[in-house]
């Protein structure tokens, strides 16, 4: 939940919240927003004994998968915790957005204290390697958002644009995805059976 910032938007909403918080001041900071707040490390819970005959028709997980060393494992956990007609949405940072494809060029990987590069993330991801990860986790992308920020080389202070020619950098923005900053995307329990990765992602989420 963080400090409870998005538990409060649904609340207003008359959503009835569930809350998994592993910073004790920031849950209880979240508290007050939602009906039942757990303190802990969401990869040691025992889901079983947590959350006893409960479902839920919606499993909100945003910036939160970077975070864990083995997020299939997570995601496998959840699905006893759907309704029937339950899903999960998910937001995840892009690895691929144009001025990480420029440090990379550049030599340069720092990490960051937030952000796509935050020094706390465990993995980074592309969209193929997002429906990997589902697919590995028997789970299936239904929806998606791109979440967009145009780039512009000469507003870049943390790029030394004098290393890259104009068409290299032509060549990073023609591919739609390297202004894609972060993807939002709800996913269900259902695998991409006899269905190949790449070809279900041009089909169904074109850039």
């Amino acid at each position: 939940t963080a400090t409870g910032y998005i538990s409060k938007i649904l609340k207003e909403r008359n959503c009835h919240v569930t809350g998994i918080e592993i910073n004790p001041e920031w849950a209880n900071e979240a508290a007050k927003y939602v009906d039942r707040m757990i303190v802990g490390n969401i990869n040691d819970l025992d889901f079983k004994k947590e959350f006893v005959n409960e479902k839920f028709d919606v499993i909100l997980l945003c910036d939160t998968l970077e975070h864990l060393k083995d997020p299939v494992d997570l995601l496998e956990k959840f699905h006893f915790l759907l309704n029937d007609n339950g899903y999960l949405v998910c937001s995840m940072y892009n690895i691929s957005y144009a001025p990480i494809r420029l440090r990379f060029l550049n030599g340069e990987f720092l990490y960051e204290s937030t952000g796509i590069l935050d020094e706390t993330h465990y993995h980074f991801y592309t969209l193929d390697s997002v429906l990997l990860m589902l697919d590995r986790s028997n789970l299936r992308m239904t929806e998606l958002q791109r979440i967009k920020q145009e780039f512009h080389l000469y507003h870049r202070t943390d790029l030394k644009h004098t290393s890259f020619s104009d068409d290299l950098i032509s060549s990073v923005l023609a591919d739609p995805e390297s202004q894609t900053f972060q993807f939002v995307f709800k996913a269900k329990p259902m695998t991409l059976v006899n269905v190949n990765t790449r070809e279900y992602l041009i089909n169904n989420f074109p850039k």
